[in-house]
């Protein structure tokens, strides 16, 4: 559908990120691990959820980076997920912009509807490790 969006933003959250970790790795040298908590709204109920993921600074200067998750709603539906994405940043330790895709899985209630389609996330995080997200749905 060309000239069409193709997708639909179905939540945002706010979160702080809660800890790090840094890692050998052989090919980039090193990796960092980031824990973030965050809460916001996600198909129109208020949402938690945490996430710990990897990145690696690659040779043209962008980031890459996989991770899992667990999601939950008020109501009492809970999902997890695995991630992967590609982030930019302008200085070093400065802030970091990413765009990921979700896949989501052990679904239960409201998020089951999640576990058919791949969700996008774009989010960024500031040097303090607070970050923003808007989450959308393919369509």
């Amino acid at each position: 559908m060309e000239g069409e969006t193709a997708t639909n933003q179905i939540g945002e959250e706010e979160g702080q990120a809660i800890g790090f970790r840094v890692q050998s790795d052989l090919i980039h040298g090193a990796r960092l691990e980031v824990t973030v908590r965050s809460q916001g709204k996600l198909l129109g109920e208020e949402s938690t959820s945490i996430v710990t993921y990897w990145y690696v600074v690659r040779e043209d200067g962008t980031l890459y980076g996989e991770g899992h998750g667990i999601g939950r709603l008020k109501e009492g539906s809970m999902g997890t997920f695995t991630m992967s994405g590609i982030g930019s940043q302008k200085t070093p330790g400065g802030p970091t912009h990413w765009r990921a895709t979700l896949y989501y899985s052990t679904t239960t209630g409201k998020l089951s509807k999640l576990a058919h389609r791949p969700i996008f996330v774009e989010f960024d995080v500031d040097e303090s490790g607070k970050a923003k997200a808007r989450i959308f749905e393919w369509r």
